[in-house]
């Protein structure tokens, strides 16, 4: 069945009439009747029953009317779905990140992008880079949010901030107060870190041997959480993303310590597939460079 004339149909029945259905829809007259007439003829139906006051459906006009009425709301209700998915306001997108501090970020990211994007469902996968990385080459994420300057081979990559990292120390740190320690004091305490693969020294640990800041004390464990929950017990420092700690800083179980010399940054960027720009995963980018422009480091604590 023709959908322009089961339309035509239902505005007709509706109205009562050729001539108001034929206004509403802006068409001339003749219109409505012509191809009401050839819907009889081609199921074989009488549909609607005309008379003076105008026309009404018949047992057979009332039945095709219910259901036309109902294909015509599910037509319509899937043309605004594509052209929302068309617009990058629906659909489904899936979107990796590697569980290291980039993960808060995420987290925070795509809570706001689904409370402004209702329609568009997005699934986190949390797995190690090079798997992500591989992912996301074949096709099966849309994104991926982790750790630059290095853009692997057929993928697109936006920088989205350079992440600053801080020595944290908990509340009751004698050097809380201060919100300073020296060199010295940083090496003798006792040190928490992530849990590195086998094989290379990672990212923090090449940056502090280059520095001659790697701590001879360090216990490594198997994730951020653990390691702040630690430090908040006033066993140690550690060595943190701002947006990793940001929370407990804020909650006041955990403290931002300057030190001279100690300037860690990082940058946080966005990955995508050169070959696979699907519309939302460009309202993702879009809307991930804006959010990341929002977010603030910790302020620096003053000196005592």
């Amino acid at each position: 069945m023709n959908l322009h004339r089961l339309q035509l149909f239902c505005v007709v029945v509706e109205r009562g009439s050729f001539s108001l259905a034929s206004r509403e829809l802006f068409i001339s007259q003749p219109a409505p009747s012509i191809q009401i007439k050839r819907l009889e003829e081609s199921l074989g139906l009488e549909l609607l029953q005309r008379s003076r006051n105008g026309v009404a459906p018949t047992p057979a006009g009332k039945e095709l009317y219910a259901a036309a009425s109902g294909l015509l709301e599910q037509a319509e209700a899937t043309e605004r779905r594509l052209r929302a998915m068309r617009a990058g306001e629906a659909g489904s997108l899936v979107v990796g990140v590697s569980p290291t501090g980039a993960l808060y970020f995420v987290a925070d990211l795509v809570a706001e992008f689904t409370q402004q994007f209702p329609l568009i469902a997005v699934d986190i996968e949390v797995e190690r880079q090079q798997r992500l990385v591989s992912r996301l080459q074949g096709g099966s994420l849309d994104a991926m949010v982790s750790w630059g300057p290095t853009v692997p081979a057929e993928l697109d990559g936006t920088l989205l901030l350079n992440e600053r990292f801080g020595i944290m120390a908990s509340a009751r740190h004698p050097r809380a107060a201060a919100g300073m320690l020296t060199r010295e004091e940083y090496l003798a305490a006792p040190h928490f870190m992530l849990q590195h693969g086998e094989g290379a020294p990672s990212f923090m640990e090449l940056w502090l041997l280059e520095h001659d800041l790697l701590p001879p004390a360090v216990k490594r464990l198997p994730s951020i959480d653990a390691i702040k929950r630690m430090v908040e017990a006033n066993l140690g420092l550690t060595i943190l993303s701002h947006t990793t700690a940001e929370r407990e800083v804020e909650m006041g179980r955990l403290v931002l310590l300057r030190m001279e010399g100690f300037t860690l940054e990082r940058p946080l960027m966005l990955f995508t597939n050169k070959r696979h720009h699907a519309p939302v995963a460009k309202q993702f980018g879009r809307f991930a460079r804006a959010f990341a422009a929002t977010r603030g480091a910790i302020p620096e604590p003053l000196p005592a």
